[in-house]
């Protein structure tokens, strides 16, 4: 098993990539939008960080600064930064 930050195991079934990319969140049917950075990415999910990663619903699209979207849903959250799993 790796570890991650701080020593501890490493529970991600795939590798992520770190990045530095513009994105956003889309939800209520294409209505709402937040602005984000994805800070790092895999092929089963992404760590964001934005704003408030409270007022981030528990499902939605994200989509990044070249057009491409997928559906993903929020597996935990902090403050600024919340990791979700692509579906």
């Amino acid at each position: 098993m790796t570890t991650g930050n701080g020593g501890m195991p490493e529970r991600r079934g795939a590798v992520r990539r770190r990045r530095l990319k513009s994105a956003k969140i889309i939800f209520n049917d294409a209505s709402s939008v937040i602005d984000c950075r994805i800070r790092d990415i895999s092929t089963t999910g992404a760590r964001l960080e934005c704003e408030s990663a409270y007022s981030c619903p528990k499902e939605m699209v994200l989509e990044d600064s070249d057009g491409n979207s997928v559906a993903c849903e929020v597996v935990w959250a902090t403050d600024t930064q919340l990791g979700v799993r692509f579906k």
